[in-house]
């Protein structure tokens, strides 16, 4: 039997109900979402969903308009959002052509920070800050709902592939304006990145136009559909490392990059809710890497690697935290 809803409310645009949405909810929306969007149709706006109690970040989004997110939500037995208003975000809107100039029609494009490849579904896709469309028979796009709040806010990136692999060189746009940009699709070819030597947040290509963000698959990030030219490759984590890969037509560049060993920092994690017994840390995938007793409401970790964890307090939710290299670091948790 269906659990009942404990979160609810109504979304609108312009006044009126929003009748198509996604909501979805993560620790932190830093980090990937591991929960997928719940797709909500009501005539008017309304919805009631179940979210498992917790100190969450929920995020929702709708077609044609501005995703919205709400930080650090305490959700209980029962959290009524009231009227949510969304907005209509900015536009992007040019023509896809070819290496010759002729317009393009049916091209997949895309805008947001995991450009490169389809997103899993429509309202996925915007809970995650992608939005996609193609182009009509003269070649032209629009693409709506832009804003400073897709992930990758500060380097947003549009491009477009076509159903034979070509696509075009990753060009930045500012979510936070109207903009046109006009893209040409040229042949392509692959990348594979292995890294060696510690963890890694994320995988990217760049150029100076802008970049594209690679697909974690068994261990191996990959690149399709990368457009002929030369890229800085770089492996993010708590250390960083970077080369440079040239593309050709057709061929798959593989590269390995080795992360620099980082010295571990001594860790407080402090409990907002008073005493506790004990703090787990985990990594991404929800192992336990680290616990220790509490001594009152705080718990010392005295050697801990820098990078993203999970802090868990007693039966508490757990919060992100991110150990850097600067030394001897506190968190509160819950944040």
């Amino acid at each position: 039997m269906k659990a009942p809803g404990n979160v609810h409310g109504r979304v609108e645009l312009d006044g009126k109900p929003v009748t198509y949405f996604g909501i979805a909810y993560t620790q932190s929306v830093a980090a990937p979402f591991v929960n997928g969007a719940i797709g909500v149709r009501d005539p008017n706006g309304m919805f009631n969903v179940r979210i498992p109690p917790g100190h969450w970040d929920i995020v929702i989004a709708a077609p044609d308009a501005a995703r919205r997110e709400f930080l650090g939500i305490d959700v209980g037995a029962s959290f009524d959002f009231g009227t949510l208003s969304l907005e209509h975000g900015h536009v992007v809107s040019g023509t896809v052509r070819d290496a010759a100039g002729a317009p393009l029609a049916g091209v997949s494009v895309a805008v947001g920070a995991i450009y490169g490849f389809d997103p899993p579904g429509e309202l996925d896709g915007l809970i995650r800050g992608v939005i996609a469309t193609r182009t009509d028979e003269d070649g032209r796009y629009t693409l709506r709902g832009l804003s400073r709040t897709l992930i990758g806010r500060h380097n947003t990136t549009i491009g477009a592939t076509a159903s034979d692999g070509r696509a075009t060189v990753p060009v930045r746009v500012d979510p936070g304006t109207d903009s046109q940009v006009d893209l040409t699709v040229v042949a392509t070819g692959g990348i594979e990145v292995i890294v060696d030597g510690g963890r890694t947040r994320f995988v990217t290509a760049a150029t100076r136009t802008g970049w594209l963000l690679a697909q974690n698959i068994d261990g191996v990030y990959r690149f399709e559909h990368v457009p002929e030219g030369t890229y800085t490759i770089a492996a993010d984590g708590p250390a960083r490392a970077s080369t440079t890969a040239t593309v050709h037509a057709g061929a798959v560049e593989t590269i390995t990059l080795t992360l620099p060993a980082l010295s571990p920092v001594a860790v407080d994690v402090f409990s907002t809710h008073g005493n506790c017994s004990v703090v787990e840390l985990r990594s991404d995938d929800g192992s336990v890497v680290a616990n220790t007793r509490c001594d009152g409401r705080h718990a010392t970790f005295p050697s801990v690697a820098p990078g993203d964890y999970q802090a868990c307090v007693d039966t508490l939710p757990c919060s992100w935290i991110d150990v850097d290299t600067r030394g001897p670091q506190q968190f509160d948790v819950p944040r």
